[in-house]
């Protein structure tokens, strides 16, 4: 950016959006003040996206001075800035020439191609050879046009009826341009018509898909003179972009900015947190005037660096029209697993079009585990494959049933009238135990018995003896009190303590029984069985 003060190139588009000179800073292979749009190599004057401006500046005032003529910018008067500038930044309001006061700006658009004036159209009812060029916003795809025309005469022509009872005005023709300004269908509509919808499916027929920024050409035929009067309009469409991003989780809220480069952020800020949810919020970069809001789509992934597509789309939620933000809550109802990094997308669309995409993450869903429900009952039976096993707890007293100079802790007895089943054995209407199941044929389905026994002194809450107690089947009894019942082997891993544990043989089993005369007699153990 050394000299400053020379002539240069920009592109100027054929009717800029606000009737304005739009230029930009780059780098490269650039005039020598490097103001241009996207130029490359020497500038095609001839070409209709580039035009001549002779910008200079007066290192003596500190004022610049223009003029240019060109299809897209045509007055080669002089031109002078409002106020002083840099010597390397012509960007500011002039004043001169017929269009009086004009302003200069940088690039178009900002972060984002966003559209953003007001409509507004100029031509010159004394001279029929200057184009008359304007420019709007839509926001539907559909597109509604009307015409208003000045005859010979300067009589007001605004309908069909006027254009027939006009004694100048012979017919009208439109043509549709691409946003250069290039006849992409000439004659698209011809007679005595001045309004007309240019739809969707007109666009795609024309383009070949849907185009947004296009222009229509309006060219009169007088019928003395029969010279054309040409008047240019040309319409854009914004779709909806989004600059950043906030999401909340449970380490708090982080915020995204979307940029050329990727999503970057500053970090969490630890408040504000929430658990069982994400919450998003993004507000979006359009002026809600000059956009009509569609949807936005919510895209998540356990992938990085995935690709969007309709099998990792979480929502696509409705916006409303006016729409300049947009909040949802994310939670697992979404199909989002819960403590998982996940890489979130948000991509915005009004009824023109789709904007950019939002990357950024990762973010969780966080969900504590929550406590496990204990199993309130006395036994609880497990199966696999025709075995199973039992886990039994009880409590009760060394005093309450004695047999001889022992009292009975346990009764491992069978149902010798019902084979096949475990029943339970009642004391009226209160349960006491459930005799040992066996198979068809009476024999046992459990031949081991795993006691973890506590007996604990009633008066003396932390006066205990604990003891673990096998019961091992070893072979068959012959005796006539019990003949045919399985003979079990007792291993107690306490012995001489002032418990001791026995087992005494019944014609249906056995029972486990305690010493007593002792202070410990309360008990209570639990016994699994395999």
């Amino acid at each position: 950016m050394s000299n400053c003060c020379t002539p240069l190139y920009v592109k100027i588009p054929s009717v800029s959006p606000t009737g304005d000179i739009r230029i930009k800073r780059g780098t490269g292979n650039s005039p020598s003040c490097g103001y241009y749009d996207y130029y490359s190599g020497t500038p095609e004057v001839s070409n209709y996206d580039y035009h001549t401006v002779d910008i200079q500046y007066n290192s003596g005032s500190g004022f610049w001075t223009f003029s240019g003529n060109s299809t897209g910018f045509n007055d080669s008067s002089i031109y002078r800035s409002v106020q002083t500038g840099n010597p390397c930044n012509p960007v500011g309001e002039y004043t001169g020439g017929i269009f009086g006061s004009i302003r200069i700006n940088s690039d178009p658009f900002g972060e984002y191609p966003i559209y953003d004036f007001e409509t507004s159209f100029n031509y010159d009812a004394k001279d029929i050879s200057i184009i008359g060029r304007g420019s709007g916003i839509h926001l539907d795809r559909d597109v509604s046009f009307k015409f208003s025309f000045l005859d010979r005469k300067n009589n007001y022509i605004s309908n069909s009826t006027d254009m027939t009872n006009s004694p100048f005005f012979k017919s009208v023709s439109y043509d549709i341009l691409d946003k250069n300004g290039i006849v992409a269908y000439p004659n698209f509509l011809e007679g005595y018509v001045s309004k007309f919808v240019f739809s969707e499916q007109d666009n795609i027929k024309v383009f070949g898909q849907y185009e947004p920024n296009f222009g229509v050409r309006a060219r009169t035929k007088d019928d003395v003179l029969s010279q054309d009067g040409i008047a240019e309009i040309f319409t854009y469409g914004n779709n909806l972009y989004i600059p950043e991003v906030q999401i909340q989780d449970k380490q708090g809220t982080t915020k995204w900015f979307d940029s050329k480069t990727g999503s970057s952020t500053t970090g969490a800020l630890p408040s504000g947190s929430i658990e069982d949810s994400v919450i998003i919020k993004t507000v979006f970069a359009n002026n809600t005037k000059k956009t009509k809001a569609s949807h936005i789509d919510v895209y998540a992934s356990q992938d990085e660096n995935f690709s969007l597509s309709e099998s990792n789309k979480v929502i696509s939620k409705n916006l409303d029209a006016s729409a300049a933000s947009f909040n949802i809550e994310l939670n697992s109802s979404f199909g989002i697993e819960t403590n998982k990094d996940y890489w979130y997308s948000l991509v915005g669309n009004s009824k023109i079009g789709s904007g950019n995409a939002v990357k950024f993450g990762p973010h969780k869903i966080y969900q504590s585990e929550e406590a496990p429900v204990p199993t309130d009952a006395p036994e609880l039976n497990i199966s696999y494959k025709g075995a199973s096993s039992s886990n039994m707890f009880k409590t009760g007293s060394i005093n309450q049933e004695v047999t001889g100079y022992s009292g009975i802790v346990d009764k491992l007895i069978i149902n010798k009238e019902s084979y096949g089943i475990s029943s339970g054995v009642y004391d009226g209407p209160d349960f006491l135990f459930k005799t040992i199941p066996t198979n068809e044929s009476g024999q046992w389905v459990y031949t081991t018995f795993d006691y973890s026994l506590e007996f604990k002194d009633p008066l003396n809450p932390y006066s205990n003896v604990s003891k673990n107690v096998k019961l091992s089947a070893t072979g068959t009894s012959i005796q006539p009190l019990n003949s045919g019942m399985p003979l079990f082997d007792i291993v107690d891993s306490n012995t001489g303590s002032p418990v001791e544990v026995a087992i005494n043989y019944t014609e249906s089993g056995l029972y486990l029984v305690a010493s007593t005369g002792h202070s410990y007699s309360n008990f209570k153990y639990q016994r699994n069985s395999f």
